[in-house]
């Protein structure tokens, strides 16, 4: 069984639990002038069956919701057309420093929005492209950033890219990290830091960057772009 399936059917019993808590109180509640032990038993019961339901519950969706974040940003890029008609989607692709979870190639020959007006004003060119996507599940490290950066830097050259887009996804960032984020400026390259526990981005100061949180669209998440903000953070 699958952990996915396994939270769920977490959920399910959860909820049939609560159902049964809910019954012990009524009955409870009906029963406790003729019979109050018995009747405050089953109410003690019942609030203590529904507590633990709630934590039950609302500790795994929190679970999913973060397991499932990576897919969504997988989902977020493959659907978006105003960049690049993505065309392969390859999973746990081992590079130079690191390992992206998902690595998504596509061409903007074919692009369907106004994304390559600032680069072409004739025609649009056939470029291949790629997003990263890295999945940290625990803090992530100045270090992890840069080995990110060398990966996908090697890999612009190798493939002979014109830019990449990255997205590091983690449980939390060191401020080294994010310092090293917003220190990049290679016009060629897009990179964010998504903290979905704390609904946090950090944004490089590139225009890349700015077209990645156009892909992903995360409206509650909110945007780190200066050092100085992070100060208040």
């Amino acid at each position: 069984m699958s952990k996915k399936t396994y939270e769920k059917d977490k959920i399910i019993s959860a909820k049939s639990l609560g159902g049964v808590a809910a019954v012990l109180l009524v009955v409870g509640v009906f029963i406790i002038l003729a019979y109050p032990y018995i009747g405050i038993s089953m109410i003690f019961i019942g609030i203590g069956s529904l507590i633990y339901t709630m934590r039950t519950q609302r500790g795994t969706i929190e679970t999913l919701a973060e397991e499932d974040f990576v897919d969504y940003l997988r989902t977020r890029v493959k659907k978006n057309k105003g960049i690049a008609i993505w065309y392969d989607i390859q999973e746990d692709v081992s590079l130079y420093k690191a390992k992206a979870r998902y690595l998504l190639t596509g061409n903007t020959g074919k692009a369907d929005g106004v994304f390559l007006a600032r680069i072409a004003a004739v025609m649009t060119p056939q470029w291949d492209v790629v997003t990263m996507i890295f999945d940290f599940k625990d803090w992530v490290t100045k270090s992890n950033i840069v080995d990110v950066i060398k990966s996908a830097e090697r890999y612009v050259l190798e493939k002979k890219l014109k830019f990449i887009f990255i997205i590091v996804n983690g449980r939390g960032f060191e401020r080294p990290a994010k310092d090293v984020t917003l220190d990049v400026k290679t016009r060629e390259i897009g990179l964010v830091l998504t903290d979905p526990t704390r609904k946090i981005v950090v944004r490089a100061d590139t225009w890349l960057s700015k077209q990645i949180l156009k892909m992903i669209k995360l409206k509650d998440f909110k945007t780190l772009t200066t050092k100085r903000e992070m100060e208040f953070d």
